[in-house]
């Protein structure tokens, strides 16, 4: 796609980066709770727990998306000043940005690990993977698509990993 395209994509995709230690230190702190909970044999507040651990989360994430969508100079002007790797990084952030509370899902991975349950993240990154691997292909090779492409496919990722991790946990979750 060329060195202006990987510089926007390089750019704006460190702000998804970010995302994931905010997530994961929430993450530590369910972990704590739940399997404390767990072990108390307290399966609905464990349950508890985590659902209202995910809210917190999806707000943060949904408030990074709403300064990556409403300005995402403030990110992109950290790392550069080229016009056009600015507008490109801005249209991959308008687009990916929407995704963003979805990232908050992997707050289940700790979850699932205080239920015994390492499977369904695994599961969900897998997924993730086989939605960029095959997406990213068919957007580049096929349609011809460029960045906006990858951020589409992206986005999608972001969803389906998300998607599987909130329901793997509302159905398939073993408390007790």
């Amino acid at each position: 796609l060329g060195a202006t395209s990987l510089a926007a994509f390089g750019t704006a995709v460190r702000l998804e980066y970010l995302l994931y230690p905010l997530n994961f230190s929430m993450g530590a702190a369910v972990l704590a709770m739940m399997s404390s909970n767990i072990g108390a044999r307290q399966f609905a507040r464990a349950a508890r727990i985590a659902w209202i651990a995910l809210g917190l989360s999806a707000s943060a994430m949904a408030s990074v998306s709403v300064l990556a969508i409403a300005a995402p100079g403030l990110w992109m002007g950290l790392f550069s000043d080229d016009a056009k790797i600015l507008a490109d990084g801005t249209l991959y952030l308008a687009i990916v940005g929407i995704a963003y509370p979805f990232v908050s899902g992997t707050l289940l991975n700790s979850a699932f690990q205080s239920t015994r349950q390492p499977q369904w993240p695994l599961i969900a990154m897998s997924c993730r993977l086989a939605v960029v691997l095959l997406g990213g292909w068919i957007a580049i090779e096929i349609l011809h698509a460029g960045l906006v492409g990858i951020a589409i496919v992206t986005a999608l990722g972001l969803v389906t990993m998300g998607g599987v991790l909130i329901g793997a946990f509302r159905f398939f979750a073993k408390l007790g």
